[in-house]
């Protein structure tokens, strides 16, 4: 009669092996990953770091204005945004940044979206505009390459009686305006109380197709032959953008080495699954025997 003599140490010890195995594979693509991740970046984590502006410049409880004169920026210490003009066209003196807490700007400076805190881009003036650029945790970089969502509110002034403006305008670019990465309008809303205006918003994906880092902007108003389309001469005044509650997520991208490190695991655990089936087939054909039952 046949007999079938088994080595259970010597299986034990392919099942043992072939765990330490997978086990360190796992740990390698991971280690992998953490190398390679871009630096400073988390999947799905706002990168603006102050995106609803609620981090206002110190001991501002009220309104924070601050002119801008051709060519300057105004970055409040520790507020994570610094504003600027586009430098195309001659600013006015009215060129200005509106940082507002609620119920305690101007007349024409709506409540905010969320929290207490807004900013209005002030330009007022016909021949110019006005940029906000947030700070990134991404060393204040947007990586090239690389896809990003960006999301943001936005509102037109309160209690505008002047006329004439349908619509006014925002832009988003990377950069100065030569990449323009959104543009559009929202309505005019005439005679509305701070309290009663509504806020949109603007959502959309991006990719940095460049081959170098850049930043993003926020801009006031667009030119259409030479003139910024948020002014109205009927007062010599701009209805211009509030902005708040922004956010600025990293889109998930396998990069070459994910794909490298997943095709280095398929390989490991095809290796340690042909030692196994051949070690069954080894068993299975040369353990039979001779042997009383």
């Amino acid at each position: 009669m046949y007999r079938i003599y088994s080595n259970p140490k010597a299986k034990e010890g392919v099942n043992i092996n072939s765990e330490k195995i997978l086990f360190w594979a796992l740990r390698g693509v991971l280690l992998i990953g953490t190398i390679f991740a871009p630096a400073g970046v988390i999947l799905g984590q706002n990168l603006i770091s102050n995106p609803g502006f609620e981090n206002s410049p110190p001991a501002v409880r009220g309104l924070d204005e601050h002119n801008l004169a051709a060519g300057t920026t105004y970055s409040p210490a520790g507020a994570g945004w610094t504003f600027g003009t586009d430098g195309t066209y001659g600013p006015s003196a009215n060129d200005r940044t509106e940082w507002y807490y609620r119920g305690t700007g101007n007349n024409w400076n709506p409540n905010p979206h969320g929290g207490n805190y807004a900013v209005e881009l002030n330009t007022d003036d016909s021949t110019s505009r006005i940029y906000a650029q947030p700070t990134l945790t991404t060393g204040n970089q947007i990586l090239a390459g690389r896809s990003y969502t960006l999301s943001f509110y936005v509102a037109p002034e309160s209690n505008w009686t002047y006329g004439q403006l349908s619509n006014i305008f925002y832009q988003v670019t990377l950069g100065n305006a030569n990449t323009i990465l959104n543009t559009g309008s929202i309505a005019v809303q005439n005679s509305v109380a701070a309290n009663a205006v509504t806020w949109t918003q603007v959502s959309f994906t991006f990719t940095n197709t460049g081959t170098t880092t850049s930043v993003i902007r926020f801009w006031d108003g667009i030119y259409v032959n030479g003139t910024n389309t948020n002014w109205s001469s009927n007062n010599n005044f701009s209805n211009d953008i509030n902005l708040d509650d922004c956010s600025l997520t990293l889109i998930p991208t396998p990069e070459p080495q994910t794909y490298a490190a997943g095709f280095l695991l398929l390989c490991v655990i095809g290796w340690v699954e042909r030692k196994r089936l051949k070690s069954l087939t080894c068993r299975a054909s040369g353990v039979f025997h001779n042997g009383k039952s």
